[in-house]
């Protein structure tokens, strides 16, 4: 069995856009970020975990050498409502396939692109997922997936999503991460969940395939922005939610109080960050 403190991973970042999640540059996505946490907490140390964007495989191919050498390699994407970009170009199936064919160790693909992706980033589609040519989908969260995994020695998981403890300690754990991202410190804004899924099912969203919402503890929130700007990041998007107006509510009024703990707790650990919301 393989011990995880001997393992070596990289993570490769081809970007997400998600109804309530953007992963496009100056944006980071939770998902590599989750992962690195979910490695370090299954016994992986900080300084084996290489993080890269797909631009900067494309801008030097020798970093392509991290992905071939690397005991485990976790690529997390997936455009489920693309849009137009100007800082980064997400990966094209053809480059997710090729990052597959170099990796020499352990291949695990996972985030959005579990609900399908055709030829071209278009969104949503049903494909064959074999031809990607990766040891294991994960087909809950990729997160999850990384931790079970590593746990099994990379003999195997079970599909499953995590729940809101696993996020707690993840969340934290992996904010180590951002420090590897070309656009920190200045221009990286990190992406922050308050809640996940949503109770309509509007035929146009991807979101409701979470389930109904399940919202964080805002003291979990506000540690995770706390380790964040401990490693250098100054900008956050509240954004990984459906609807921020009803964070910490009962699914039929607002609830202020937990809205104030959160926006409050925020300015307290990051009184010089800059903050943006998304109310849908």
């Amino acid at each position: 069995m393989t011990d995880p403190a001997d393992l070596s991973v990289t993570i490769v970042d081809g970007y997400v856009d998600e109804p309530a999640h953007f992963g496009v540059p100056p944006y980071m996505s939770t998902y590599p970020r989750y992962t690195a946490g979910a490695l370090v907490d299954a016994g992986v140390s900080q300084d084996s975990i290489t993080y890269h964007t797909i631009d900067e495989l494309r801008d030097d191919r020798h970093k392509r050498a991290d992905v071939a050498d690397a005991d485990l390699f976790v690529y997390v994407g997936g455009m489920t409502v693309p849009g137009s970009y100007v800082g980064g170009t997400p990966a094209e199936p053809d480059e997710v396939r090729e990052l597959g064919w170099t990796a020499d160790g352990t291949t695990l693909l996972g985030g959005p692109v579990r609900f399908g992706v055709g030829e071209e980033n278009a969104g949503a589609q049903e494909m064959e997922r074999d031809d990607l040519d990766y040891d294991f989908v994960a087909k809950g969260d990729v997160e999850a997936a990384a931790h079970d995994l590593v746990a099994a020695g990379l003999e195997g998981f079970g599909d499953r999503m995590r729940d809101n403890a696993e996020v707690d300690r993840w969340a934290a754990l992996g904010a180590f991460v951002v420090e590897q991202h070309p656009n920190h410190p200045d221009y990286l804004i990190c992406e922050m969940e308050t809640s996940r899924g949503c109770a309509y099912r509007c035929s146009f969203c991807t979101e409701p395939l979470y389930g109904n919402p399940a919202f964080r503890e805002a003291r979990s929130v506000v540690d995770e922005v706390d380790a964040l700007s401990d490693r250098g990041v100054a900008h956050f998007r509240l954004g990984r939610q459906a609807d921020i107006l009803a964070f910490g509510g009962d699914g039929e009024a607002p609830n202020p109080d937990a809205l104030r703990e959160l926006y409050g707790g925020i300015r307290a650990v990051a009184p010089t960050s800059g903050r943006s919301t998304s109310t849908t």
